[in-house]
């Protein structure tokens, strides 16, 4: 693994601290915001072994799927995480009215943990 993708699975490991420690003070919005943001240095961790830094998180979110979840080295249901989770961030951090559950938050960090793992063994065998 290179020192870039390193320091991302680093900020991947800090967001997911983070997002634990927001689920244990009851604080959903920040705890769905880190869970994705996990998912998101990862996927930016995986893309990078593969030569390619997306300018955008919807481009991350499409070449992550094109290089590893179409391809079958990431399962579909651990492939869905990161586009999910960036919905219910967006929602969380920009609808003033939106009220994300705790239960929702905790099974959102649960999956980021699971796709950064993926991302992470795909990392390793590139």
């Amino acid at each position: 693994m290179t020192a870039f993708q390193t320091a991302l699975f680093d900020k991947a490991d800090r967001a997911l601290r983070s997002a634990a420690a927001a689920v244990g003070l009851g604080d959903s919005e920040t705890a769905v915001n880190r869970s994705y943001y996990a998912c998101f240095y990862a996927a930016q961790a995986a893309l990078d072994a593969q030569g390619e830094r997306p300018r955008t998180h919807r481009g991350t979110h499409g070449r992550f799927r094109a290089h590893y979840v179409t391809t079958g080295l990431v399962s579909e249901q651990v492939g869905r995480t990161l586009p999910h989770a960036a919905q219910v961030r967006e929602r969380a951090d920009y609808d003033a009215f939106a009220v994300t559950d705790l239960s929702a938050a905790t099974d959102l960090l649960a999956d980021a943990d699971r796709f950064v793992e993926a991302a992470r063994r795909v990392t390793a065998s590139t």
